[in-house]
């Protein structure tokens, strides 16, 4: 991609003199694109899929209580083969007060009370677009998928992506996933000095990012939805004594009361990205005697939501006195107990029924660095699920 698209030629000298001097680095305003690569053939075009580049404020914090504010996103044609962004699909930009928005939301957001006064999401419009998609991305899926989900049903059936966590940023040795950091380091341009930028335009410099390559060459959106398409899991440590909680607690693992319909397992969890290694510290430093436990399978359907995934008894072979990482990986729902062995069936069964009520899905919130999810697994082969 040629960021001097359009700048003369005694312009591209100047510039050219100022940075091999080393002392400097020109940067250019950001131009939103249309059109990043051409279709390599007429079949090319025709296997193309839609990728929904989202950026969204709210009213505050809370799903629970606050409101999707602002809504901007860019839909956008790619080869699920190569990760190439071809063109804009289309935009859309909106937002939406039904009732009186807190001042300190506005100023956070950028709007004004009169901006915004009686505005509603285009419901039709936003739905249409949002089922032809079969992935959804957004810098910080974290907290932007709860309130899309809030507003708009449909987004609790799409497969979600993290820029910031799944995209290779690391590579071009950015500092930090933050969009300004980004447009600089990645893209060579600059943001205008504004307190808040308008949603759309940054769902378009997510959108123009996601279209570079990596220095060793690679499609970054490949990159990303490599690192995607790598499941995560939910590791539940069931009938522990209290010899050991202090082991897990340090481990990462959290004790869950099981009183919530969406985490209903009583235990100590935790979500890693290795299962071989869990299972091994597990078998290594908690269980004296083989256990089966419950794992709950995490993908893109379910991530960065309070929804349950799919849950799987799986046996933990104990290696006390020898060395760990020892323990074979079972096949996921190959989990019955062998003789001698202790059961978590108990712990799983109370929640039987909510996990059965419940569309697949997980609690998906990380806590590992930006841009480096899944990096060390994505040669792995698509999960089945995996829409692209």
């Amino acid at each position: 991609m040629d960021v001097l698209a359009g700048v003369s030629e005694e312009s591209r000298r100047m510039i050219t003199a100022l940075e091999m001097t080393g002392g400097f680095r020109v940067l250019r305003r950001f131009q939103p694109l249309t059109k990043f690569a051409d279709y390599e053939s007429e079949q090319a075009r025709a296997k193309a899929k839609l990728a929904m580049v989202v950026r969204s404020r709210a009213t505050g914090s809370n799903p629970g209580r606050d409101k999707l504010l602002e809504l901007g996103y860019v839909v956008v044609r790619f080869s699920a083969e190569t990760g190439t962004v071809y063109e804009v699909d289309s935009v859309y930009a909106g937002t939406e007060a039904a009732a009186a928005v807190p001042e300190a939301a506005l100023r956070a957001a950028g709007l004004t009370a009169q901006v915004v006064r009686g505005t509603a999401f285009d419901e039709a419009r936003v739905n249409a677009d949002a089922e032809r998609c079969v992935v959804v991305i957004c810098l910080n899926a974290e907290t932007e998928r709860h309130f899309l989900e809030a507003r708009f049903p449909v987004f609790a059936t799409k497969w979600f992506s993290s820029a910031k966590r799944e995209a290779p940023w690391l590579e071009f040795n950015a500092e930090a996933p933050a969009l300004g950091v980004l447009a600089s380091s990645v893209g060579g341009y600059f943001l205008d000095a504004t307190p808040v930028r308008p949603a759309l335009l940054e769902a378009q410099v997510l959108v123009d990012l996601l279209a570079r390559r990596t220095p060793d060459g690679a499609q970054v959106l490949r990159r990303e939805l490599d690192a995607s398409r790598v499941p995560s899991w939910r590791v539940w440590a069931v009938d522990v004594g209290a010899d050991h909680k202090r082991a897990l607690f340090e481990r990462g693992y959290r004790w869950n009361d099981g009183a919530s319909e969406d985490k209903p397992i009583k235990g100590w969890q935790r979500l890693v990205e290795s299962l071989d290694a869990e299972l091994a510290f597990l078998g290594a430093a908690v269980y004296a005697e083989p256990m089966s436990i419950p794992v709950e399978k995490v993908t893109g359907l379910e991530r960065y939501s309070d929804r349950q995934g799919e849950v799987n008894v799986i046996p933990v072979v104990s290696t006390t006195g020898t060395p760990a990482g020892n323990s074979p990986r079972p096949e996921a729902g190959a989990g019955q107990p062998q003789p001698g062995q202790r059961s978590a069936a108990p712990a799983v069964a109370s929640a039987a029924k909510a996990v059965a009520a419940a569309a697949p899905s997980s609690h998906g919130r990380h806590e590992q660095g930006q841009g480096t999810r899944g990096r060390e697994r994505v040669a792995e082969a698509a999960e089945p699920d995996f829409p692209i």
